[in-house]
């Protein structure tokens, strides 16, 4: 199974990345997009990572990651 994590950057937005700190897959990041997109998640794009608002409480985004990752991936905050 994927290992994800989920933290809050400096910049006050959530970073996703692999376990060892690293860009998540671009077919993830389409996924995500189009789930963001379907869920009316406020995102945006950084250096081609996908950055979720910072405003979103981590229940909202453990909510929404847990249904996203069921299955294939598992996800940690940091």
């Amino acid at each position: 199974m994927q290992e994800r994590i989920i933290r809050k950057g400096n910049d006050v937005h959530w970073h996703i990345c692999t376990l060892d700190f690293k860009s998540i897959p671009e077919t993830e990041r389409k996924e995500l997009e189009e789930y963001f997109d379907e869920m009316e998640m406020p995102y945006h794009f950084a250096d081609g990572d996908i950055l979720i608002d910072g405003s979103i409480e981590w229940i909202t985004i453990d909510e929404i990651m847990t249904h996203f990752y069921d299955g294939w991936a598992v996800f940690t905050p940091f």
